[in-house]
């Protein structure tokens, strides 16, 4: 395996972050994501930066995806407990820095 002699083996990536109810599905080339009401499909291979929502052009991979993170959800039920703390731009990558949060450099 280490030397790059193993054949590669598939496996399905579940995970969900409490804010804005996120929760998403990652099966090779493909991935699931809903955000609040809205639902998107990934080709993440062909789009690294999840721009175009494939979801009405594949929707046979989008329902099954979205089918086998619905089974998976009495599995990791979401409770009271969990607690997403706030992060601001400034620590979290890939996301938009509003003016407020622009630090400058002194020359």
């Amino acid at each position: 395996m280490l030397e790059g002699r193993a054949p590669a083996h598939s496996r399905t990536l579940y995970w969900r972050y409490k804010a804005q109810a996120q929760r998403a599905l990652r099966e090779g080339n493909w991935k699931y994501l809903k955000i609040n009401d809205n639902e998107f499909l990934f080709d993440v291979v062909a789009d690294q930066r999840e721009r175009a929502n494939l979801r009405d052009r594949h929707p046979e991979v989008f329902a099954r995806l979205k089918r086998l993170w619905e089974e998976l959800t009495g599995f990791l039920p979401v409770t009271d407990e969990v607690f997403t703390h706030g992060v601001t731009p400034d620590v979290q990558a890939d996301r938009y820095v509003p003016h407020s949060f622009v630090r400058t450099v002194p020359r």
